[in-house]
């Protein structure tokens, strides 16, 4: 909690310089970061769903500590609106910090206090945390967590979380990328459930990218289907439905059902033509008899 006061007197005393802190500062700065997010339970395990067997003791214990930790850190950050984007944009605390920050904000997305999603998504860390995904495909997965919590907290600023998770499903399956397909896919099937999102599906990218996952099979089909019945049905659908057709989806639907597309020409089936004569021995009582054996 000391690292985070320093960070916080050194964001508002850096906030009017026009270089940032020195390196050997920087570095500091970092590994104090790392340990704040194992304090806060960086190496523990999620918190368990409903239904789960409990914990061991020293798990419990463990997992009480970093939630304690993760409400006094959570407070400390989130009462500045200027620490956790400087820290993860790094042209004031330096590059070192990058990381680090962002293994504190997913650790505290996953063992904050159920305030963290709303906090999160007033902090104005969701653009930076966008911006390093573009650039840096292997935090992907991470951030997808922090939008995720944040998304759940509601209001304008948990629909710009959605709008970056479903860019990067977007990404991952046009280009590839750290989010697998499958995953990717149900990102945008759970996002497809909230209407003021669904006007962001009607552009040619994400419409070409839903169609052609009917033909790759698997579970991409049943996810790809679901979001489009939800876009192509109901009042007000039907220019996401023309968009759709202009993309193939009657292609891709026909294929699906019948197992060829309608660009293919069927073939007809070539019927057995009989043998030719040349082939066919003659009638039984026309055949020469065996000499019988001596």
């Amino acid at each position: 909690t000391s690292m985070v006061g320093i960070m916080l007197l050194a964001a508002d005393s850096s906030s009017h310089a026009s270089s940032g802190i020195p390196g050997h500062t920087s570095e500091l700065l970092a590994s104090g970061l790392t340990a704040l997010a194992y304090t806060c339970g960086k190496s523990l395990a999620p918190p368990p769903k409903t239904g789960a067997p409990p914990a061991s003791a020293s798990a419990s214990a463990a997992a009480s500590f970093a939630a304690h930790t993760c409400s006094i850190v959570t407070g400390l950050l989130l009462s500045s609106s200027t620490v956790l984007p400087t820290l993860l944009m790094g042209h004031v605390f330096g590059a070192p910090c990058i990381r680090p920050a962002l293994d504190l904000v997913v650790t505290l997305s996953r063992h904050g206090p159920p305030e963290i999603g709303a906090g999160l998504a007033h902090s104005g860390a969701l653009a930076p945390l966008l911006d390093l995904a573009r650039n840096d495909r292997s935090t992907v997965p991470e951030i997808v967590q922090v939008f995720q919590v944040a998304g759940a907290a509601g209001g304008h600023e948990a629909l710009a979380a959605s709008k970056g998770i479903m860019d990067l499903a977007v990404t991952s399956l046009r280009e590839g990328g750290a989010v697998h397909p499958d995953e990717a896919l149900q990102l945008l099937e759970g996002l497809s459930l909230q209407e003021s999102l669904r006007t962001q599906y009607n552009s040619p990218e994400i419409l070409e990218v839903l169609v052609r996952s009917l033909g790759h099979g698997g579970d991409k089909v049943g996810n790809a289907l679901t979001i489009l019945k939800r876009l192509t049905t109901g009042t007000g659908a039907e220019a996401t439905a023309a968009a759709a057709m202009d993309c193939g989806l009657v292609r891709e639907l026909v294929a699906l059902v019948c197992g060829s597309t309608v660009d293919e020409d069927p073939v007809p089936a070539t019927p057995d033509l009989p043998p030719p004569i040349s082939a066919v021995g003659p009638p039984s009582r026309f055949r020469r008899a065996q000499p019988l054996a001596p």
